[in-house]
């Protein structure tokens, strides 16, 4: 089965785990069986943890890249959508390569990586909150016209964001309806 996995990447270049035996490098092309490292803090669940989709809206990207990757020997995990919904819980994992985010893959399928206008450095995958919409009626009983205005807790959206600065852009990476 091919799955995705967020990893740290290091300055050399080298991969690694995010949280649980971060030591390690992680090798491409690979089969890696898993380990069980008890973690403090961490719930304890032997297995390489993968998604279906490259999309994990409870992480950041910083300092962080995706992988493509093919497991055997695996579980399925149900987890929210707001950490990624299915997990996959694997006990072999080989790295087949780095992917980019879906934005990032987008944009290098013909299109111009946006720059920042300030830094003039390419933006990177990142999260923003968007505003929400929020009404009241205009009059009792009548929900027919409606005032809206920007409130509520708004939405954590994928976008494109400048490492030193934050700015940001709208990658369209998700249905806004």
């Amino acid at each position: 089965m091919v799955v995705y996995k967020l990893v740290r990447k290091l300055k050399d270049g080298s991969l690694s785990s995010l949280f649980i035996n971060k030591k390690d490098r992680l090798p491409l092309k690979t089969w890696m069986e898993a380990e069980l490292h008890p973690t403090k803090g961490y719930k304890c669940r032997q297995g390489w943890h993968c998604l279906l989709k490259p999309e994990a809206p409870h992480l950041s990207m910083q300092g962080r890249v995706w992988v493509k990757a093919e497991v055997v020997d695996y579980e399925l995990f149900e987890r929210p959508e707001a950490q990624g919904g299915t997990w996959i819980l694997a006990q072999w994992m080989k790295i087949i390569e780095e992917v980019g985010s879906m934005a990032l893959t987008k944009y290098n399928e013909g299109h111009q990586i946006p720059t920042c206008p300030k830094h003039g450095v390419e933006l990177e995958p990142g999260r923003a909150i968007e505003n929400t919409l929020t009404g009241e009626p205009d009059f009792i009983g009548d929900d027919e016209v409606i005032t809206m205005h920007y409130g509520g807790s708004g939405k954590v959206i994928p976008c494109l964001k400048c490492p030193e600065c934050g700015y940001s852009v709208y990658d369209g990476s998700y249905n806004r309806k």
